[in-house]
């Protein structure tokens, strides 16, 4: 659980900056215009808020880094314009490996994309220099550091040796001179080991490349812990509580406009392994406000159903001491601060009429867990005459509501058509943080 008494109250009558953050918006994704309706819908959203800025952290457009079709950021910039005037409303991002294909040509084809959408999207950087030789920009608005950055790989995601110097360099005189205040930071890639998804591709086992988080940054990073990065590319759902993690920094997920995604959890009734088969049903971004002490508030939204996604998230201005680091830590899962779900013992087995061969096909329905926050995913092991056939791994529904309190009170698992036998299934749930609970066991027979 948040550890509420750590953190400065936010004052929301003294409001000096609020943004929006936002990421993978992937113009050209779909030619039903499905990526246009959900990007204006999003800007629309967040025009109601009075913001003063749009970061987007990357993916802006869909082919520019697969096939070079950078002619979709003429389709974003008429979307963003039929919203915003970029004169008026600054819209800052960083590249994608979607925008550009990261190679020691990043810059390059960089370059592509900012010549297109022109000089009205570029007033507020204050270092014209690191923009034409390194394609990073340093933007300044009202009186906030923004600092984005372009990696030149794209496995074991990588920067230029210069882009680190500099970025060194950069905030040292930053948080000098500004001690108490937030230095932001968009970079498309999520930062090794800090929030949710920030470990794919890289865990023991998986089949997935090494694509989407970086290490690169982390040692400059931890030495300013006025830095709060806020990252992309994967798509993982703000609802559930490890999308913001605080370290020696602080970093939070931005989800996706366009479309949701998840870890490879090998879960059922899948449209791949990372993503579900209703992942165009989210819509998902930060909107950001900053008060006159410098405590944020970081409301996350849901697009698509144009309602905010549970409470805020709020963390006090930065201090000295790193005091200001300490409400939403990685202490958050751990088992003396994190209470592992209750199982429920309601399951029943839902067996149809036999069919000509005599198998019935066989439903299993059971109750939803309880958990301090939610039961993030269940796995079901499945035996027959004592022998495991499978484990089933049940990615529950906490993605899709808006709170917690709005999730099925039943789930349910289709095992098939069964033979007559003795039967057993064995459910566990588990949370975020991995903790799970007691199993409980339900035999059933077909007859």
């Amino acid at each position: 659980m948040e550890k509420q008494d750590s953190i400065k109250k936010f004052d929301e009558s003294k409001i000096v900056f609020t943004f929006a953050a936002i990421s993978d918006v992937h113009i050209g994704n779909d030619n039903a215009g499905r990526d246009k309706k959900f990007f204006k819908n999003a800007l629309t959203q967040i025009k109601d808020f009075g913001v003063n800025a749009i970061l987007t952290v990357g993916d802006l457009i869909n082919a520019g880094g697969y096939g070079g079709k950078y002619e979709q950021i003429y389709v974003y910039k008429d979307v963003y314009e039929s919203v915003f005037d970029p004169k008026e409303m600054p819209m800052i991002f960083a590249v994608g490996n979607h925008d550009v294909h990261w190679s020691e040509h990043s810059k390059q084809y960089a370059d592509i994309l900012n010549s297109m959408l022109g000089p009205d999207y570029f007033l507020k950087d204050v270092d014209q220099t690191i923009l034409e030789t390194e394609g990073n920009r340093h933007c300044v608005v009202n009186g906030y550091h923004i600092i984005t950055l372009l990696p030149v790989t794209y496995t074991e995601v990588s920067y230029t040796q210069a882009t680190k110097d500099w970025l060194d360099k950069t905030l040292a005189q930053i948080t000098s001179e500004n001690p108490n205040a937030y230095v932001i930071i968009l970079t498309h890639p999520m930062i090794y080991d800090t929030i949710y998804g920030s470990t794919l591709g890289r865990e023991p086992g998986s089949t997935l490349k090494d694509m989407w988080v970086t290490s690169d940054l982390t040692e400059i990073l931890s030495k300013y812990n006025q830095v709060i990065v806020f990252g992309g590319h994967l798509h993982f759902p703000l609802n559930d509580p490890r999308s913001i993690m605080q370290t020696s920094f602080t970093s939070v997920g931005c989800g996706s406009v366009s479309y949701m995604a998840i870890e490879d959890g090998n879960y059922e009734n899948m449209a791949s392994l990372t993503t579900m088969n209703d992942k165009f049903e989210f819509s998902q971004g930060l909107i950001c406000q900053i008060d006159e002490n410098g405590n944020m508030r970081l409301n996350r939204m849901d697009f698509y159903n144009q309602t905010a996604i549970d409470t805020p998230w709020e963390i006090s201005h930065p201090t000295a001491d790193g005091s200001h680091l300490t409400a939403y830590g990685k202490d958050r899962g751990f088992p003396e601060n994190n209470p592992a779900p209750i199982i429920s013992d309601e399951i029943k087995a839902v067996i149809s009429e036999p069919d000509e061969e005599g198998n019935r096909n066989v439903i299993i329905e059971f109750g939803a867990a309880k958990d301090d926050t939610f039961a993030h995913h269940y796995t079901m092991e499945f035996k027959k005459s004592g022998e495991t056939v499978k484990t089933f791994n049940i990615l529950s529904d906490f993605y899709r509501v808006r709170t917690p309190s709005e999730m099925k009170d039943m789930l349910a698992c289709h095992l098939g058509n069964l033979t007559p036998a003795d039967y057993e299934v064995i459910l566990t749930a588990y949370d975020s943080w991995g903790a799970k609970s007691e199993a409980v066991s339900y035999p059933f027979k077909v007859n």
